[in-house]
C-alpha cells in the first residue's frame, strides 16, 4: 500500500474528500450517527481506501451503514463483483442512512408546526432552537460531501468504470437533494421560532392589555375610596346610617360607566 496513501486514510481530519493516489483511491464519506444517546448532527467519519481487487473500510465509530453492506456482500456475494461495486454500495447506503435522519428531523419539524397551531401545546422554544443547530451542523457537513461525490463522479479512474460513474452521479444528485432538503428544513425552523416569538409577544400584550383595562377601571374607584377613608371631618355620609351601601353603589355605578364607556370606545 502507498504510505501516502495509508497516511492520509489515517489523518484526524474528517472533512469528504475524495483524492487519488497512483492507483489507490481514497473516499471519506460522513455517515449518520445512529447510536443512541448521539446527537443527529454529530455525523461519523467513514473511509475507503480502494486498491486493485481489495477495499479497505475504516472508522473510529461503529457505521450502520458499512455494517449494512457488509452483511449484504456476506449473505449475496455474487451481488458485488468488485471494488467499485462495494464503492457505489457503500456510498448508496450511507446517502439512504442520511436520508432516513433528515425525514426523522423533518418529522420534528411537523409536530412543532402542529404544536404551534394548536391553542394549548407550543413547542418549547429551546427545542426548536436545537433541531435548528442540528440542520446548520448538518449543512456544514454535507455541503463538502455533496462536492466530494461530484467529483468522485467526473473523474476517470482505474477502479470505476462507465457504468459505476453514471450510478455515482446520481448519488452525487441524491447529495444535491438532500442537502436542499436540509436547507429548507433550517429555513423552516427559523420560521417556526419567528411564529413562536410572536405567539409570546401577543401573550404578553394581551396580558398588559388586560391589566390596563383594569388599571382604567379601578383607578378612579380607588381615588374615590382613598379620599372618603381620610380622617378628617366633613366626610358625606360618615353618619348616614347607610352611607356605606351608598357609597358602594356609587362606586359599582361608576365602574360600570367607565367599562361602557372602554366598549364604545372599542378599546374593550
Amino acid at each position: 500500500m502507498d504510505p501516502v496513501a495509508a497516511e492520509a486514510a489515517l489523518d484526524d481530519t474528517v472533512r469528504p474528500r475524495v483524492t487519488q493516489f497512483g492507483d489507490a483511491l481514497l473516499v471519506v464519506l460522513r455517515a449518520a450517527n445512529l447510536e443512541k444517546g448521539e446527537e443527529p448532527e454529530d455525523l461519523v467519519s467513514l473511509r475507503l481506501l480502494a486498491l486493485p481487487g481489495c477495499l479497505v473500510t475504516m472508522r473510529r465509530t461503529r457505521v450502520r451503514s458499512a455494517e449494512d453492506v457488509r452483511i449484504k456482500a456476506m449473505e449475496h456475494p455474487a451481488a458485488f463483483k468488485d471494488v467499485a461495486d462495494l464503492i457505489v454500495a457503500l456510498t448508496a447506503r450511507v446517502q439512504d442512512r442520511l436520508q432516513e435522519l433528515l425525514e426523522e428531523l423533518g418529522d420534528r419539524l411537523d409536530d412543532f408546526e402542529d404544536r404551534i397551531a394548536a391553542p394549548d401545546d407550543s413547542p418549547e422554544r429551546s427545542d426548536i432552537a436545537g433541531l435548528r443547530r442540528s440542520m446548520i451542523a448538518l449543512r456544514k457537513s454535507l455541503m463538502p460531501q455533496r462536492d466530494a461525490l461530484a467529483r468522485l463522479a467526473s473523474e476517470a479512474h482505474l477502479l470505476l468504470g462507465k457504468k459505476h460513474e453514471k450510478m455515482l452521479r446520481e448519488e452525487a444528485q441524491r447529495a444535491a437533494r438532500l442537502l436542499d432538503d436540509v436547507e429548507s428544513s433550517r429555513e423552516r425552523s427559523l420560521v417556526l421560532m419567528e411564529e413562536l416569538a410572536v405567539e409570546s409577544t401577543e401573550q404578553l400584550n394581551r396580558r398588559i392589555y388586560f391589566f390596563t383595562v383594569l388599571t382604567a377601571i379601578f383607578l378612579p374607584l380607588t381615588f374615590i375610596a382613598g379620599a372618603l377613608g381620610m380622617n378628617v371631618g366633613g366626610i358625606p355620609f360618615a353618619d348616614h346610617p347607610s352611607g356605606f351601601l351608598a357609597v358602594l353603589g356609587v362606586l359599582g355605578l361608576l365602574g360600570i360607566g367607565i367599562w361602557l364607556w372602554l366598549r364604545r370606545q372599542q378599546w374593550v
